[in-house]
Formats: C-alpha cells, sequence, structure tokens
C-alpha cells in the first residue's frame, strides 16, 4: 500500500457513507494502486460516489469545489497539498504524521488523527461533514494561519536567524 493511504479513505468514507448521501469522494492523483482503489470502491457499493479523476494538473480548482480535504498520509513533509486545501477555503482533517501537516495547520487549522487509525478518520470526516459551522471555522482558520509562510515573514526569520548565527561566532 501507498504511504498515501487513498485506502483509508474510502475505508473511512464507507463509514460514514450511509448517513451522508449526498458527500462524494474525489482522489486526485494517478499511480500503480488506482485499479486496487476502483475496486475497494466498487466492493463497498460506493463506485458511483468515489471518483479517481487520476493525474489533474490544477489539483486546487477542484479544491475550491470541495468543503472538506481529507489528507491521509503516513509521511510527509511540507505538504502542498493541505496549503492548496487551506488556500481554497477547505475544512481540512489530515494525519498527525511527522514532520508536516501539524506544523501547517496550526493550532485551530485543521482536525488532526494518528495515521493508518481508519476509526479516528471516519469520526473526523462525520464531524465535518455534519456541522457547517466547524466546517467554515476551520477553513477561516486555516487560510489565517498561512500568513505564518509568507514569503517575506519566511525571510526575515531566515536573515534574523543568520545574523544571531553570525553574532555568535564572533564571540
Amino acid at each position: 500500500m501507498s504511504h498515501k493511504r487513498y485506502h483509508d479513505l474510502i475505508d473511512a468514507f464507507a463509514r460514514v457513507a450511509a448517513e451522508f448521501p449526498e458527500w462524494e469522494v474525489e482522489i486526485c492523483g494517478d499511480g500503480p494502486e488506482r485499479s486496487a482503489l476502483q475496486a475497494q470502491a466498487e466492493r463497498y457499493g460506493l463506485a458511483h460516489r468515489v471518483h479517481l479523476r487520476g493525474h489533474v494538473l490544477e489539483p486546487w480548482r477542484h479544491m475550491q469545489q470541495a468543503a472538506i480535504v481529507a489528507h491521509c498520509a503516513e509521511i510527509e513533509g511540507f505538504c502542498n497539498t493541505l496549503t492548496e486545501a487551506l488556500l481554497a477555503g477547505c475544512a481540512v482533517v489530515t494525519s498527525d504524521c511527522p514532520y508536516g501537516p501539524r506544523e501547517i495547520v496550526g493550532a485551530d487549522g485543521g482536525l488532526l488523527y494518528p495515521p493508518g487509525d481508519v476509526d479516528a478518520l471516519a469520526a473526523q470526516l462525520r464531524r465535518l461533514m455534519l456541522d457547517e459551522s466547524l466546517r467554515l471555522s476551520l477553513a477561516a482558520s486555516g487560510r489565517a494561519s498561512l500568513a505564518r509562510f509568507e514569503v517575506d515573514r519566511v525571510a526575515r526569520q531566515w536573515f534574523d536567524e543568520m545574523a544571531r548565527g553570525k553574532r555568535q561566532v564572533r564571540r
């Protein structure tokens, strides 16, 4: 299985799908697991609600139409998917994998769950699907939290750190 763990998303969606018949899942991206993911959706009877879009040149266009973006990876660095989702105004649920997601969504920009814990992912999806005000609140907080990554702010921090280091070396 892929470290992106799309199969977890389909499993989690299957656990809440009957309660939310109007909701669908779109997975953007392509790879060797596509046929297995399609078969998984078919086994759950959700092939008509789980859409595997394949390679998408402008994924943020899909995000602009989404209410929730789920990120299920077990490992990640600085995740562009999360920043694009926050910029698009989506509520985010993400695995709390090392090195990235927690730092990107901040304290109140998204919901976290332990990587690989499908029950926890399903619970977070259900929570967001039930509560539009929570989705809107997370989307607003998440978008605001991205200011921490603005180029001028990050460059200023780097220059400040280099200046501090230079002063320490001269002593």
